[in-house]
């Protein structure tokens, strides 16, 4: 009997070589007696089926660079931008940072802004692509893996720049421009957030055994939860507390566009993916 007890290994070689593996197997008195031939070695039994591979062909190398590619920006801000980037992090707390930040030109489309919101977005679209293998599993049909990602990806910016232009339109109508404007930015900053948050769980759960277990997506969720309800409190209470607003309005405003979309998509996705829990 062949068991593997090493709960981490990577993909074999042309030549069945595995690399980081430590079979092991049972004699007949039960005692494990470590295998020390290769593989690859003639006149051996292949014993590959007793080995489950961790990674797929549909799961190609862009993951990789993907993230490599997240890591860069970072990088790029804290090397070149690394006070401003500060600041703009610094800003989700500090409410001196936010009035300092916002009455500046161009705040919202600077380079850290940018960056940041660019981040935030192929990392959602990163979670969003492994919520879709979860329901559907490994099936794109006429879609590659990267072509899934990024109809993932391109949706959720789109969503993100018609919310925008909706908002720009209501500031233009009702002249609540100051307030449209403190609200954007912390709109911004709830996706710029997830973005950094995010990061750390999108690399482990790309490197451990556990890259398609379920475990992950619910921990991306809870911080998305977290993050969501952080937002809609602060929204809350500078709505009353700085723009005179009435509660009954901004309650009213948060359930049908913040938060009952939010319920339609959940269950909508709940409903998908029961039978398959």
């Amino acid at each position: 009997m062949i068991t593997n007890q090493n709960p981490y290994w990577l993909s074999p070689s042309n030549d069945s070589i595995f690399i980081g593996v430590k079979p092991y197997f049972l004699d007949e008195s039960g005692n494990d007696q470590f295998f020390h031939y290769l593989l690859s070695e003639p006149n051996q039994p292949d014993y590959n089926q007793y080995f489950i591979h961790r990674s797929t062909p549909f799961m190609a190398d862009w993951v990789f660079f993907l993230l490599l590619g997240v890591l860069f920006l970072f990088a790029y801000l804290r090397r070149y931008r690394g006070r401003r980037f500060s600041e703009v992090l610094a800003s989700y707390w500090n409410s001196r940072f936010a009035y300092q930040l916002i009455r500046e030109e161009g705040a919202f489309v600077g380079n850290v802004n940018i960056v940041l919101l660019l981040n935030a977005f192929l990392l959602l679209g990163f979670f969003g692509f492994e919520l879709w293998i979860h329901i559907y599993g490994e099936h794109p049909g006429e879609l590659t893996a990267l072509g899934v990602y990024a109809v993932i990806t391109a949706s959720m910016i789109v969503f993100f720049l018609f919310k925008l232009l909706v908002h720009r339109l209501f500031a233009g109508i009702f002249q609540v421009g100051d307030y449209v404007k403190d609200y954007l930015w912390h709109y911004f900053q709830f996706f710029q957030m997830l973005g950094v948050a995010l990061l750390p769980i999108a690399i482990i759960s790309s490197y451990t055994p556990s890259f398609t277990s379920f475990t992950w997506l619910k921990l991306a969720a809870l911080i998305i939860f977290i993050a969501f309800v952080i937002r809609l409190s602060k929204t809350f209470y500078r709505s009353v507390a700085e723009y005179k607003i009435s509660p009954l309005y901004i309650i009213l405003y948060l359930c049908a566009f913040e938060i009952l979309p939010w319920i339609i998509a959940s269950k909508w996705l709940l409903e998908i993916i029961k039978p398959s829990s």
